[in-house]
This record gives C-alpha cells, sequence and structure tokens, in this order.
C-alpha cells in the first residue's frame, strides 16, 4: 500500500490546485464487483480538452514554471498499471487467484 500513498497524495494536491483554495473536494471509497473503487473529485474547472490527451506524458504540465514538474500522474499510473501487471501475474493460491483491484 505504501505506493498507494503516493498517488493519493498527487491526486489530492492536483485537485486542491485545481480549487484554487475555494472549492470542494470529495474522497469517496466504495466496494463494486469485489473491486475496491477510490475517487477523489473536486469541482474545478476540469481538464480542457486539448490538454487531456498529454497528461501522463512525462514533464507535461499546466502549472506554472516552478510549481507543477509534470511527474505526479505519469508516476501515478506507473504505480497503478505496476500493480495490475503484478496481479496478472501473480500464483493461484490455495485454489484462489491472487487479486488487487484499484
Amino acid at each position: 500500500m505504501g505506493a498507494f500513498d503516493q498517488v493519493w497524495t498527487n491526486l489530492i494536491d492536483n485537485a486542491i490546485d485545481a480549487v484554487h483554495g475555494t472549492g470542494k473536494i470529495c474522497i469517496g471509497t466504495s466496494s463494486e464487483d469485489n473491486q475496491v473503487v477510490v475517487e477523489i473529485v473536486d469541482d474545478g474547472p476540469g481538464i480542457p480538452p486539448e490538454v487531456q490527451s498529454h497528461i501522463f506524458e512525462p514533464f507535461f504540465t499546466t502549472k506554472s514554471v516552478g510549481t507543477g514538474t509534470g511527474l505526479g500522474l505519469v508516476i501515478s499510473n506507473r504505480i497503478v498499471g505496476d500493480v495490475v501487471y503484478i496481479q496478472r501475474q501473480l500464483p493461484a493460491v490455495e485454489g484462489k487467484n491472487a487479486k488487487m483491484s484499484w
């Protein structure tokens, strides 16, 4: 779970920046089809369509110089991707498939 602390930190930091200190950030968890669902939602302006295809590119940022590195979502995406890869590689344990879902 330690790596996921970095994911939550990156997403919450982005949400804080998006609402400029005056908006609302909601964090929720639930279970859906035997999977854990984590939602971090803010009421900021959203991600412009022309930017959406770039948000997982290293060093891409919409923040001002010196404010963002453009690595937060890249790192988060890799952490989540690594877990998805690992869960596919885990052997069955006592007749049950080992599985992590996020």
